[in-house]
């Protein structure tokens, strides 16, 4: 019931389902009919029917030499199904279908991800009403009908009404929607103690036993499930850094040394470990081989091969680390915090970008009468503008507890927000910050520094303290590797 059907060559429509019945109508050809009932007789054959116009009786689905009569063409949805569909027919409907704002609806919890200007009137030049910071909660009031289809109207915690973009001019999403809270589970009845004088002997002839009956549960002894905290481990690369692959060309002479070249590649890359579900190998003819797949013996004509290894996404990154630090801190501020953080960020960006002190200090200033936490370098990283922290061709890095920033090409490791003198350099086989080497003037020397301190290289390898003039480690010559020991006195290294 409720199936669309066609009917193929001519039906003949009667007005009950008894074949004797008197004759209604003649369907042609083409025409589409809905199920309106399924008939109960011996047949098995008759359905009732109601096209797009007044006819409306019963039609047999198949002839008497068994030939189809009539074909379902779009079967009836129900429950769920014809839920999405109905769904999927209102969005169709609206004004703003295919368009930025389409995935609103007046009534929607939102959060601001990036600050947004709040103007009197959709249009963009009309007068500006506020400016909201990122993570404010907002409600829609009303979806735009403008050729943009990026314009709502919301009202944000304070009451302050007016007209935002969804996305910015390069296409940047400025809002998504709060994920609505999960039902909560029914409460379970409270269960009291039972004892057996509660409940009075019966007569039987079965002799009683003296099993005591069960006691209820103690809701007191359920504990809550709770999900795992995240424990951040001792360092983390960026997502980016993480998902690096690489191509190890092959040739013909190599080829008994595959296994050993792509083994010192993954060592060199700093992988530590390798999936080897994500390698894949071409050959010279451009033919593609999984791990397995390439013949035993290839021929000279096969080379030069190309392994090409691409790792997944990583779970967790130091960006996972940086998300969850912004967003405990953000929460821990109150509300005019939060307003006045916007306005320190935009301070702060316009100082560092400027490279001006004094607009650094103004704007630790505000941040100091806000109440913002502040620290020796200023706002923690959690709170500071991303542009200042990682600017660009920069990548968090998590080391130790600490989120650096560190270039992507020369792998110095710095603490934002100075980037005048590097902590260090990331070493990826040994996965740790080892020493980074500055150039001096000084011949017989080299100096080195390791988060913030500087240090004295001899030609020799030794690593000298300069304000206790004592030697502090040693730069191994076959490695390279640093190793720091306990200080001894320069007279006494000099004769080991």
């Amino acid at each position: 019931v409720g199936d669309i059907c066609e009917v193929i060559g001519a039906a003949l429509v009667r007005q009950a389902e008894d074949l004797q019945s008197p004759k209604v109508a003649q369907l042609l050809d083409g025409c589409r009919v809905e199920v309106t009932q399924i008939g109960s007789g011996a047949s098995g054959k008759r359905i009732a029917i109601q096209d797009t116009g007044s006819v409306h009786g019963w039609v047999s689905v198949v002839s008497s030499s068994g030939e189809a009569l009539v074909r379902i063409i779009e079967k009836e949805l129900r429950g769920a199904a014809r839920e999405k569909r109905i769904e999927a027919a209102v969005k169709a409907a609206r004004h703003d279908h295919g368009k930025h704002t389409a995935r609103f609806e007046v009534g929607d919890l939102c959060h601001v991800i990036t600050s947004v200007i709040v103007r009197k009137e959709e249009a963009l030049d009309s007068p500006q009403v506020a400016k909201l910071p990122d993570r404010c909660q907002v409600e829609v009031l009303e979806i735009g009908s403008g050729p943009s289809g990026k314009r709502l109207c919301v009202r944000d915690e304070e009451g302050v009404s007016g007209w935002i973009s969804v996305v910015s001019s390069d296409g940047t999403q400025l809002l998504r929607k709060v994920k609505a809270p999960l039902p909560e589970a029914p409460a379970f009845p409270a269960f009291s103690p039972v004892t057996l004088e509660e409940y009075p002997p019966v007569e039987s002839k079965i002799v009683e036993t003296k099993k005591p009956r069960p006691q209820a549960p103690s809701l007191s002894t359920v504990q809550p499930s709770t999900l795992a905290k995240f424990v951040e481990p001792f360092f983390l690369v960026s997502s980016t850094r993480a998902q690096r692959g690489f191509d190890l060309e092959i040739s013909y002479l190599q080829r008994e040394d595959i296994e050993q070249l792509l083994s010192e590649k993954f060592a060199s890359e700093g992988i530590q470990e390798p999936s080897y579900d994500h390698l894949k190998l071409r050959d010279a003819t451009g033919k593609w081989y999984r791990p397995g797949e390439a013949p035993d013996v290839p021929t000279p004509d096969l080379f030069p091969l190309t392994l090409y290894y691409r790792p997944p996404k990583p779970q967790h990154s130091a960006e996972t680390v940086l998300t969850l630090r912004r967003r405990e801190a953000y929460e821990a501020l109150s509300p005019s915090q939060r307003k006045g953080l916007s306005e320190v960020q935009r301070q702060l960006e316009c100082a560092y970008n400027a490279q001006n002190n004094d607009l650094v200090d103004r704007a630790m200033r505000l941040a100091h009468s806000l109440g913002l936490p502040l620290g020796t370098g200023g706002l923690p990283s959690s709170l500071m503008p991303e542009s200042v922290c990682f600017p660009k061709g920069n990548e968090p890095l998590l080391y130790d507890g600490h989120i650096y920033s560190m270039h992507s090409t020369s792998l110095l490791v710095f603490d934002p927000p100075d980037f005048s003198v590097p902590m260090g350099m990331w070493n990826p086989q040994r996965q740790r910050v080892d020493p980074a080497v500055l150039q001096n003037e000084h011949p017989n020397r080299s100096d080195i520094v390791h988060f913030g301190k500087t240090f004295h290289m001899l030609e020799q390898g030794h690593i000298i303290d300069p304000d206790s003039q004592q030697v502090v480690g040693m730069i191994r010559p076959m490695t390279g590797d640093f190793e720091f020991f306990d200080p001894i006195p320069l007279q006494v290294a000099e004769f080991m």
